[in-house]
């Protein structure tokens, strides 16, 4: 998909667009555990998406639905404003101990 961006003069020609034109994978890193007779947790790829159910089949659906709402947002953007994607490397945590060591 090719998105152009360009300044808009009047706030009626905001453009916007959905957060899920720039997600190249159908899945997200979500953080989940249980917590007594709950299942919790969120989303670490989608800041805002977190659920709490007593099954872990109905919290997943429950992530799922946030995650699908979330990217269905239209997301507006201001006079000026332009979208760029970032590449990081992976955190440490997700590695082994091994490559931590010869990463150093």
């Amino acid at each position: 998909m090719n998105l152009k961006l360009r300044t808009a003069p009047h706030h009626s020609e905001i453009k916007t667009f959905p957060h899920h034109k720039h997600i190249h994978s159908n899945n997200v890193i979500a953080v989940i555990k249980k917590s007594g007779e709950w299942w919790i947790g969120w989303l670490i790829d989608l800041p805002g998406v977190n659920a709490q159910e007593k099954t872990k089949a109905e919290f997943i659906k429950s992530l799922r639905v946030g995650a699908e709402d979330m990217l269905d947002t239209e997301v507006p953007f201001e006079p000026g404003a332009e979208m760029t994607t970032v590449d990081i490397s992976d955190p440490a945590w997700t590695k082994s101990p091994i490559e931590n060591l010869t990463s150093a």
